[in-house]
C-alpha cells in the first residue's frame, strides 16, 4: 500500500496555514460502473441519527412558498474520530489524539502534492479506472497522495437515471481524513497499489468511488481540510451580490449541499460549521431583501 509516512509530530501544536485553491477534474462513467461505485459507501456508525438540521427547530419562511432552516449548525451526536481506525492503519499513530494529528500534519506539503497529482488526470475515461499511476516526481515522492476519490452525487437525477453520471477524481491523503472524519472506515487498497507493482519513477494509487450528497461542494471540503482555513469556505460561498432570488435560492442548496457532506462524512472541525453557518445566514437575509 502505498501509505502517507506518518509525520513527525512536534512537542506542541502548530496551526496550518496558507490556503490553496484546488479544482476537482469532470469526468464521466457508464451506469455499470456507477452501479460498481455504489460497493463504496462511507460507512456510518451504530448510533448514526438521521441527517437533519442538529438543533435548528426555528425554520425561517422566505416567501409564501419557500421555508428554509435558521441554522446549519454541527451535529450534536458527532464526536471526535476513533483512534481505532487511525491506530490500525498508522500503527505508529496509535493512541494519538486526533486533534493533535490534525495540528501537526504537513499540509502545506501535502497540498502541494495532491494538487501536482492532480494535474496528472486525464481529462477523460471511459471507465472508471481501479488504479491510477503517477509519475514520482521530486515533489510528491515523500507526500504522495494514497487514494483518489472518484466522487459521484447520491442526488438522484432530476430527469430520471441516465446512462452517464458526472464523477469527479480527486487525489487524497487518507491520513488526512481519517484524522478529520469520524464517519470514514479504513479506505480499501487495490491489489496493484503494493510496492511490488511500482516502478522507481511510477506509483500506481487506488481509485475509490464515493457517494455524496453533494458533488458540486465536494472541493471545497477537501480545500478546507488541507487548509484548515475557514476563509477559504466563507470566499467559496459567498452570496451573489444581485437581488436575484432563483440565483439566492440555487445558492442555499450549494451551501446546504456542503453541509450535507460534512455530516456525512463526520467532519469534526468546529469551525467548519461555523463559516457553513455564517454564510447560510448571510444568504438568507439576502434572500429576505430581495423577496
Amino acid at each position: 500500500m502505498p501509505a502517507l509516512a506518518s509525520p513527525t509530530l512536534s512537542s506542541r501544536p502548530t496551526s496550518a496555514s496558507s490556503s490553496r485553491s484546488s479544482r476537482s477534474s469532470r469526468r464521466s462513467i457508464s451506469s455499470r460502473q456507477d452501479a460498481a461505485a455504489h460497493s463504496f459507501v462511507v460507512a456510518q456508525k451504530r448510533h448514526r441519527r438521521p441527517l437533519t438540521p442538529a438543533d435548528a427547530t426555528a425554520n425561517i419562511q422566505i416567501t409564501p412558498s419557500l421555508t428554509l432552516p435558521l441554522k446549519l449548525v454541527r451535529p450534536a451526536w458527532l464526536e471526535e474520530v476513533d483512534g481505532v481506525v487511525l491506530g490500525s492503519v498508522y500503527t505508529d499513530l496509535d493512541g494519538v489524539p486526533a486533534q493533535y494529528i490534525r495540528e501537526n500534519l504537513p499540509l502545506d506539503d501535502l497540498l502541494e502534492a495532491v494538487n501536482i497529482a492532480h494535474k496528472t488526470l486525464r481529462k477523460t475515461y471511459q471507465d472508471l479506472p481501479t488504479e491510477l499511476k503517477y509519475y514520482m516526481y521530486d515533489a510528491i515522492a515523500v507526500n504522495r497522495p494514497t487514494h483518489v476519490f472518484a466522487v459521484h452525487s447520491s442526488e438522484a437525477s432530476s430527469e430520471g437515471e441516465s446512462e452517464q453520471c458526472r464523477v469527479d477524481l480527486f487525489p487524497i491523503h487518507d491520513l488526512v481524513f481519517y484524522a478529520n472524519c469520524a464517519y470514514l472506515t479504513t479506505l480499501p487498497v487495490h491489489p496493484g497499489a503494493t510496492p511490488q507493482s511500482t516502478s522507481p519513477w511510477f506509483t500506481a494509487i487506488p481509485v475509490i468511488p464515493l457517494r455524496m450528497p453533494s458533488l458540486e461542494t465536494f472541493h471545497i471540503l477537501r480545500t478546507f481540510l488541507y487548509t484548515q482555513q475557514p476563509e477559504s469556505v466563507l470566499d467559496a460561498l459567498a452570496p451573489p451580490c444581485v437581488p436575484d432570488l432563483p440565483l439566492l435560492v440555487q445558492h442555499a442548496r450549494k451551501i446546504y449541499g456542503l453541509w450535507r457532506n460534512a455530516c456525512e462524512l463526520g467532519v469534526v472541525d468546529q469551525r467548519l460549521y461555523d463559516a457553513i453557518q455564517d454564510s447560510w445566514e448571510r444568504t438568507i437575509f439576502v434572500m429576505r431583501a430581495c423577496s
